[in-house]
């Protein structure tokens, strides 16, 4: 896995899903307090006819507060 100081990119979740037999878009848009931001999107659909599907996942999180320690 990799990630830095902003991304995080994980092979964990995601890749049981088979792309769709028809164009499909998903988009989920969270905020909330402490500067806290989210958004998914994803694609699925074929990509060359009734030879060749994909599947596309893209996600951006954020969060400018703080995290209490619950010890």
């Amino acid at each position: 896995w990799l990630s830095g100081r902003r991304i995080a990119l994980s092979r964990e979740t995601g890749l049981s899903a088979r792309p769709a037999d028809e164009l499909q878009a998903n988009v989920e848009l969270t905020v909330g307090s402490d500067d806290k931001a989210r958004t998914a999107v994803s694609l699925s659909g074929p990509l060359v006819s009734d030879w060749l599907s994909g599947r596309a996942s893209l996600l951006y999180d954020d969060f400018g507060g703080t995290y209490r320690d619950a010890s």
